[in-house]
């Protein structure tokens, strides 16, 4: 974290804020940074498909993605996986399955998580600071 705070790396700023803001900053979850799902459950799957979509695809992409489907658990939805392949590759670019899809396959998140920190307070950037 000290490193974060005295080079700025994102040119927030904070050598202007004080060290609530900074904390603040660091803790909000609604800055547009995002990191990858690993796993989802086939309802969330299931609830990002569009029917009309889904009716246009191939017998062979259907059969594929109802295999999906119907695993049990935490389907593997992470950059590599088979399924988000599988499931992103059926639809093509613009559909709206497809952008539905690779956005649940995305959370939002602070810029502490991002950078592997649990929840920062003021007298955390007051000792990263000095």
């Amino acid at each position: 974290m000290r490193t974060e705070v005295l080079t700025d790396p994102l040119v927030v700023g904070y050598a202007v804020m004080n060290n609530l803001a900074v904390a603040v900053f660091l803790n909000d979850g609604a800055t547009g940074r995002t990191l990858n799902v690993n796993t989802l459950q086939a309802i969330q799957i299931y609830e990002t498909i569009d029917t009309t979509e889904f009716d246009a695809l191939t017998a062979a992409q259907q059969v594929m993605i109802d295999r999906i489907l119907g695993l049990s658990g935490d389907i593997l939805v992470g950059p590599s996986s088979k399924a988000r392949a599988v499931l992103v590759g059926a639809f093509s670019a613009g559909t709206n399955t497809r952008a539905s899809l690779l956005n649940e396959v995305k959370r939002d998140v602070s810029r502490a998580e991002e950078l592997g920190l649990g929840v920062i307070g003021e007298a955390d950037v007051w000792d990263a600071r000095n």
